[in-house]
């Protein structure tokens, strides 16, 4: 048994098949106050893209806006990265099998911004 501090999603400590220790709720009142026994708060997984995107290439801006993964998705793909599958041939293949998942994500030449 062993306790590590691990920021997700990686895979660093995927094949140790890690067991998450949950906390109370967040209470940020008692964080002011220096009593950190609750979780901490929240972070959501955010999406950043340079401002010029939406006007270098509108349809991967598009695609970008529209990606979305559940980390329960995307621990299942990174645990398929343990031993000596590459990440590349993980994503190809995870591409191949999951059509339905992401061909709503890319955007067609027929929509427009109006």
């Amino acid at each position: 048994d062993m306790l590590v501090y691990w920021f997700m999603p990686d895979n660093t400590f995927i094949d140790l098949r890690p067991t998450a220790i949950e906390f109370p709720e967040n209470d940020p009142e008692q964080w002011r106050l220096g009593n950190k026994i609750t979780d901490s708060a929240k972070v959501p997984i955010l999406k950043f893209a340079h401002p010029a995107l939406s006007t270098a290439d509108r349809v991967l801006a598009e695609f970008l806006k529209r990606f979305s993964l559940s980390a329960t998705r995307l621990d299942s793909i990174l645990s398929e990265t343990i031993g000596s599958r590459r990440i590349p041939q993980v994503a190809c293949d995870w591409v191949k099998a999951n059509p339905a998942v992401w061909t709503p994500w890319v955007p067609y030449e027929s929509e427009c911004d109006a």
